[in-house]
């Protein structure tokens, strides 16, 4: 279906594509969207990484595989999980298991969410900071490769207006580092999140990218401002963010 296809390469150019500078979700015509590689999924605090029986590694339990009635973007409705602690984390939360998402290491748990899942559609997290961040690691892994994450994670106005994109994915393995917070009121949170960035010649640099979510309704989306967003060089030993990854829990 052209439509279904349309939304997809357009969400492809929302995180993924913040990620390297290789473009944001615009008009201009920007270079080509990332793909990754697997992110390390060290076990942590008592983490397992389960197999589905075919090789791959299996979510934790925390989330149901329920099938969402209203379609993709049903996999984001009907959240249940407790708002909890209203502080912005100034420690690595726990996680329950770090999954791989579309080859990108991310966190999950019984607390935090996702509450729902279907492959790898993840939605309803925690009302608070520490749950709008848990699902600002998602939109990296879920971006752009996962089929119904644009109209699960965009609200029906936002999209209405998002733009599509049809450049094809360059190799490019992104590793979780840390977080910083930069604001968060009840309703909208801004995070900026450092990514590993590996190269063909063996070589690394951390980038930082700047998520923005919102409430709605029952659970957080994507701010369209974040497209809007550039990706910047981090700081020295990552000066001022926490550090937050699947070899640190």
């Amino acid at each position: 279906m052209q439509h279904r296809k349309t939304l997809k390469v357009a969400a492809s150019v929302s995180a993924l594509g913040l990620v390297m500078a290789l473009g944001a979700c615009s008009g201009e015509k920007k270079p080509e969207t990332p793909t990754v590689q697997p992110a390390p999924t060290g076990q942590g605090q008592g983490q397992t990484q389960p197999s589905d029986g075919e090789g791959n590694e299996d979510t934790t339990s925390a989330p149901s595989e329920e099938t969402a009635s209203s379609g993709s973007a049903g996999i984001n409705t009907g959240c249940s999980l407790p708002d909890g602690d209203q502080k912005i984390p100034n420690s690595a939360p726990p996680v329950d298991e770090w999954v791989d998402v579309n080859s990108v290491g991310v966190p999950t748990s019984k607390t935090y969410g996702p509450e729902k899942r279907e492959g790898n559609l993840f939605g309803c997290y925690a009302h608070s900071p520490t749950g709008a961040l848990f699902a600002m690691t998602y939109i990296m892994g879920a971006s752009g490769r996962t089929e119904g994450f644009l109209e699960a994670w965009l609200t029906p106005e936002d999209l209405a207006a998002a733009p599509s994109n049809t450049t094809d994915g360059e190799h490019i393995p992104v590793t979780l580092r840390g977080f910083r917070f930069s604001s968060a009121t009840k309703d909208k949170v801004v995070a900026d999140l450092a990514w590993e960035v590996a190269s063909d010649s063996g070589q690394s640099d951390t980038m930082v990218v700047r998520f923005i979510v919102k409430w709605s309704d029952d659970h957080w989306v994507m701010d369209p401002t974040m497209f809007d967003t550039r990706p910047s060089k981090a700081p020295a030993h990552l000066e001022g963010f926490t550090p937050w990854s699947a070899n640190n829990g």
